[in-house]
């Protein structure tokens, strides 16, 4: 009686991404443990009175409320640094005790068919996504994976977990069978990432929930859940892979996916078994990118993978002295262009050793994840996000997934991430990493440009690969300064970098200028004529380094449409510092 409110609270999402403004539908069910309790639902600010307060009327009997909820008066934040605050539910108990179960709160508004918001999957139309992964660390069981989370239970994954309510433990926030909902819906392919700890019997019982009728076991489950068609006919292609990053032995990794040499050989067998298996599902091995001899032993060991998966980051180590060396910005985009060009195409560079052994194993690569990776070090924060905002940062980041297509025939690629501000390094205070998509909101849309152009990519990759030729002037960049090795290199790189692309008529092609200075002319010439103009993107700013972060008051990095006529033999200018994509039809 008159004692301190008990109190739980659930952030819902950052007003810089979606409006919060609206009515909320909150459904839970509720009921009377000990004493007299009075229950109030809030909608506040974190530091600011209360928007809504909601009494609720208890029973000592379970009961389900839905109640609506009109919010309003959530205003935009003053800045929109990561660390500003969401606004939350509070379920607030004074004077006894309540029980609670099943809560769901949702914005009205919504018309797509998924668990995501709108804004989220429109995003993603616009990204257009060869594949989704959802990364699962550790253990798990089969049906709590793919339950959606009010289905599923709360469980540990690392080997020093502590059981007991007191202690942490974790619910992944969306489920293996949303992703696919969300995945079928966009036309996109699925990669979430199985339980480190799968038996056999559970990859069984996956490859039924994959193909199985409605009359099995794991096919009733997925019919169950919404989708009464086999996932092996409804999605182009289903990636697995088994926890995540098996290959790691610190403490958080442990349990991640790999338990002896015949682990991962033993569940594809017996997945690629089961009666309910097709050939698109994509079954992926982990390895460590730098490290050809962890790959070499792990082909040996799972011969039957489909792909082996790597993580080629670019850039890593950044420390004072680097900075002193990099006193320009045009020394410091060259050196992080040479970081991944001599990565990608030195005969001993870690990508060409890679994919030498897979080739020798008879095994395609793929990338579960990619960008910049400057986290490590002693040097200062600002050079770091100089490079991962910028016009620059974005142009290397898919010309170099670009190159690993062309040169290593990478076909799979996962870029890192959808959204994420910033990351806390040791050294280099907070790295704008890892994050593309700072703001989805209608008419706010703000997007990295790393973003945009792998969005760009992604308007024009399809059909063939085509092999391109660059002939008469050849203009190169000089780089300067540690490479992946840590080790002083100097390099000489081409400023000019071309992808084309054949699919029945259809015909694409995505040029590059790594020149921070120069407009370079280019000629085009190709066969078959095109059928009206091309349509043409380009993302260029005045300077290198503009980026569309939230300290500028409006993106200074746009890709802007345009309509060509297009010939061969025709010309065309790239800007300094740019990304240009073509795509027209042939007669």
């Amino acid at each position: 009686e008159g004692g301190a409110e008990a109190v739980i609270s659930y952030r819902t999402h950052f007003q810089r991404f979606f409006d919060n403004n609206g009515l909320w539908h909150v459904d839970f069910w509720a009921k009377i443990k000990e004493g007299k309790p009075k229950l109030t639902i809030r909608f506040i600010m974190p530091g600011a009175d209360a928007l809504v307060n909601q009494p609720v009327e208890l029973t000592d009997q379970w009961k389900k409320y839905q109640l609506t909820m009109k919010v309003e008066g959530v205003g935009e934040p003053k800045d929109a640094k990561a660390g500003d605050a969401s606004p939350q539910f509070v379920f607030a108990a004074v004077d006894g005790q309540v029980l609670l179960d099943d809560i769901e709160a949702w914005l009205d508004g919504d018309k797509n068919p998924t668990v995501f918001r709108d804004e989220v999957v429109e995003t993603l139309k616009l990204f257009r996504p060869g594949s989704i992964r959802y990364l699962q660390m550790g253990g798990d069981t089969l049906e709590n994976t793919i339950m959606p989370p009010l289905k599923a239970y709360s469980h540990d994954s690392q080997v020093v977990a502590k059981g007991g309510p007191e202690n942490r433990h974790l619910k992944n926030d969306y489920s293996l069978h949303e992703t696919y909902q969300l995945s079928e819906y966009i036309g996109s392919e699925p990669w979430y990432c199985l339980p480190g700890t799968l038996s056999i019997d559970e990859i069984k019982a996956f490859m039924e929930y994959l193909g199985g009728s409605a009359d099995t076991k794991y096919g009733k489950l997925r019919s169950d859940l919404g989708h009464p068609k086999p996932w092996t006919e409804t999605l182009k292609r289903i990636h697995v892979e088994f926890g995540n990053e098996a290959w790691n032995n610190a403490v958080g990794y442990k349990c991640g996916g790999f338990n002896g040499q015949d682990f991962w050989k033993d569940l594809i067998d017996a997945a690629k078994a089961s009666p309910h298996y097709k050939p698109n599902v994509i079954f992926h091995a982990g390895t460590q990118a730098a490290n050809t001899g962890k790959t070499e032993q792990i082909c040996g060991y799972v011969p039957n993978a489909d792909r082996i998966a790597i993580a080629p980051y670019i850039a890593g180590l950044f420390d004072k002295s680097d900075a002193e060396a990099f006193d320009t910005t045009e020394k410091l985009f060259y050196w992080v262009f040479g970081w991944a060009l001599h990565r990608s195409l030195e005969k001993e560079s870690s990508m060409e050793t890679t994919y030498q052994t897979t080739k020798k194993a008879g095994i395609e690569m793929s990338i579960y994840e990619i960008n910049h990776h400057i986290t490590m070090g002693d040097g200062p924060e600002e050079p770091r996000n100089r490079i991962t905002t910028s016009l620059a940062g974005g142009v290397n980041v898919a010309n170099t997934m670009l190159l690993m297509l062309k040169r290593h025939g990478v076909r799979t690629q996962n870029l890192f991430a959808f959204i994420q501000y910033a990351y806390k390094s040791k050294a280099g205070g907070n790295v704008r990493l890892w994050g593309t998509a700072l703001n989805m909101r209608k008419g706010r849309e703000r997007y990295r440009p790393t973003f945009l152009a792998c969005a760009m990519a992604n308007k024009i990759l399809g059909g063939d690969l085509v092999e391109t030729v660059h002939g008469g002037a050849n203009p190169t960049f000089h780089a300067a300064g540690r490479f992946e090795d840590k080790k002083p290199h100097t390099y000489d790189g081409n400023c000019i970098w071309s992808y084309a692309f054949s699919d029945g008529k259809k015909r694409g092609l995505i040029l590059v200028n790594l020149d921070l200075k120069t407009n370079l002319p280019v000629e085009l010439k190709f066969q078959g004529k095109p059928k009206g103009t091309a349509t043409c993107w380009t993302m260029a700013a005045d300077n290198p380094a503009a980026s569309n972060e939230f300290e500028n008051e409006k993106p200074q990095v746009e890709v802007v449409e345009s309509q060509v006529e297009l010939q061969s033999g025709g010309k065309l200018t790239l800007p300094p510092c740019s990304m240009k994509a073509l795509a027209w039809e042939v007669e």
